[in-house]
């Protein structure tokens, strides 16, 4: 198999691992929220890749306040974006964590 082929597959591949959860919500230019869901063997991670603590950002919410409601609800907070990882029995537990952290944001 060429080189050509085999990155191809590997980003077919990493596609097939990595997929959105989609929330109505809307603030600022979001009418969403996307979590993206990657996961790699019993592990997931959701993110919101920062595009909805640009928003926050936006509407006046300060880095710091994002990081104390971050920690509160046990998501990462690195490099203005929203991460939580988790294994596969409590992805519910983990959304329902990273969904609080953003909602009770964007409400302030």
């Amino acid at each position: 198999m060429t080189s050509i082929a085999n990155d191809k597959k590997k980003r077919e591949s990493k596609m097939d691992n990595d997929s959105y959860l989609t929330f109505p919500f809307e603030m600022g230019t979001l009418k969403e929220i996307k979590i993206r869901k990657i996961i790699s063997g019993d592990q997931i991670s959701l993110t919101d890749d920062g595009k909805v603590v640009r928003e926050l950002i936006l509407a006046g919410i300060g880095l710091n306040q994002v990081q104390e409601c971050a920690t509160k609800f046990g998501v990462d907070f690195d490099n203005q974006t929203l991460t939580i990882t988790t294994d596969i029995d409590h992805v519910k537990m983990a959304k329902d964590k990273i969904l609080q952290t953003m909602l009770l944001l964007a409400t302030r």
